[in-house]
């Protein structure tokens, strides 16, 4: 199991996948560097809009379905290996994840969340004060 995923200590700075949630086939990734964080979620055959993204209470939830290309009732099917139906993926928000920030892109089947890390100040909402004087 990837090192990023720590189901216990949830107030360190890294990516989480929450416990107990259904898995799916679809690949995921979950990488840090010094600027960001990145998930890259396996999404082959689903289109943007039957992908669901929002964040709440510090977690990133991604809902997506990739649909069958043809209704089995009206075709006569003699192989069937590619995969249809749901996936559900709930990510932990790193304390340090500036997701008013974040970005996504769809591209070549690979979904992917960029989450910039705030800066030390904006982690620690640092603010500073003018003096005023008379």
């Amino acid at each position: 199991m990837s090192t990023l995923i720590n189901l216990w200590n949830l107030d360190a700075p890294t990516l989480y996948e929450q416990p107990n949630q259904q898995q799916s086939t679809f690949g995921r990734d979950l990488i840090e560097t010094e600027a960001a964080y990145y998930v890259h979620l396996d999404v082959p055959g689903v289109e943007a809009n039957d992908i669901d993204i929002s964040v709440a209470d510090k977690y990133l939830e991604v809902k997506a379905e990739r649909k069958s290309l043809y209704d089995p009732a009206t075709v006569k099917i003699h192989s069937a290996e590619r995969g249809v139906g749901k996936i559900h993926r709930k990510l932990r928000i790193p304390s340090n994840g500036d997701i008013d920030k974040a970005e996504t892109k769809l591209k070549y089947g690979v979904l992917t969340v960029t989450i910039p890390k705030k800066t030390v100040a904006e982690e620690k909402n640092v603010k500073k004060l003018t003096i005023l004087t008379e």
